[in-house]
């Protein structure tokens, strides 16, 4: 995220400063946020934001579960304000506990153990 400030010089804030604002912690659940932290940004994690900014990501790794995760986390996300997204996060759960884990991608182990709160 880049903000112009009023001597016209830019300021970009990194992803982990965006998860760190008060202001988003005021918003969102921890839980939430630790499983967009663990998937997008942790290099401990997944860290899918950046295997696809940087072009390290293949077509078998988008088919995988983490990112069916990922979207379901992303529809969790909206199933908060939308009825309509809550109906597509349901969907998206039973799809996800079908995945065959011979389709699972190799870096699976963390993102597939964690759990998004109902």
């Amino acid at each position: 995220m880049v903000r112009l400030n009023d001597d016209m010089s830019e300021d970009t804030n990194l992803l982990t400063t965006i998860f760190n604002t008060p202001e988003l912690n005021d918003c969102y659940d921890e839980d939430i946020l630790f499983v967009f932290k663990g998937l997008l940004n942790e290099k401990s994690g997944v860290n899918i934001r950046n295997k696809i900014a940087h072009g390290i990501m293949d077509s078998d790794e988008c088919n995988c579960g983490t990112v069916k995760y990922f979207f379901a986390a992303t529809i969790k996300l909206l199933s908060l304000y939308s009825e309509e997204c809550h109906q597509i996060y349901e969907r998206l759960i039973e799809e996800l506990k079908r995945v065959p884990r011979e389709q699972e991608c190799a870096d699976k182990d963390d993102a597939q153990n964690l759990e998004i709160n109902n």
